[in-house]
């Protein structure tokens, strides 16, 4: 019931634009491929695809603090820990666990926190903190086959990112025609709190880094 009172809230009051860039995910679903055993055995969990875009958007943040901010009051307040929560999807309806400070985290160390959260949501046993203090969510529809779609922001966070699934297509590459790893990602965000161009550089930029997703594991 809390959630839904929050969606409406949100979808009737708040002035959303959502944006969308197609990102080349074939390094990332090899890199993946090729740590899987190592870092299973490193971690002890399965690295995941939502993990590694979290891992991104994470690194990203401190340099969009417009992305990671609130309006209270007719005041934008930019927050100084970056709590990013993960919506999760659940015949009792959904909800959306925060892995506390995700920008001081390795990949490792947020498959490792995030994991729990989720397999607490499935259950049902999420803790009241386990869902408080969210500044920035991920939701991941590419396990339902979709490809784009518009992500309602959470109350009280500025945006929130939409994932598509990963398709192998035919795309461009180097000259010429292959089969590519391809992947939308949908940027919805509060446009009292900024506009399209900041919010494009960062979808713009996390690109780049899933394009070369070497740079996620440092």
């Amino acid at each position: 019931k809390r959630i839904a009172e929050n969606v409406t809230k949100s979808a009737m009051t708040v002035p959303r634009v959502t944006l969308t860039l197609e990102v080349d995910m074939t390094d990332c679903v090899q890199l993946r491929e090729k740590i899987a055993s190592d870092f299973q055995k490193g971690y002890g969990v399965r690295l995941s695809y939502t993990e590694i875009i979290l891992r991104a958007a994470a690194k990203l943040l401190p340099e969009f603090p417009l992305l990671n901010a609130s309006l209270v009051e007719e005041e934008i307040r930019s927050h100084r820990d970056i709590n990013i929560g993960v919506a999760v999807a659940r015949e009792a309806g959904l909800v959306v666990p925060v892995l506390k400070d995700a920008h001081k985290k390795t990949l490792g160390e947020i498959s490792q926190a995030l994991k729990p959260l989720i397999e607490l949501a499935n259950t049902g046993k999420l803790k009241p903190e386990d869902l408080g203090g969210g500044t920035f969510t991920l939701t991941n529809l590419g396990s339902f086959g979709i490809d784009l779609f518009d992500p309602i922001l959470v109350s009280g966070q500025s945006a929130i990112l939409g994932i598509g699934r990963i398709a192998e297509k035919p795309a461009v590459h180097e000259g010429n025609i292959v089969p590519r790893s391809l992947m939308n990602l949908c940027l919805s965000f509060d446009h009292r709190i900024l506009d399209g161009a900041p919010a494009a550089h960062f979808l713009q930029a996390l690109k780049s880094l899933l394009e070369t997703p070497v740079r996620l594991l440092v």
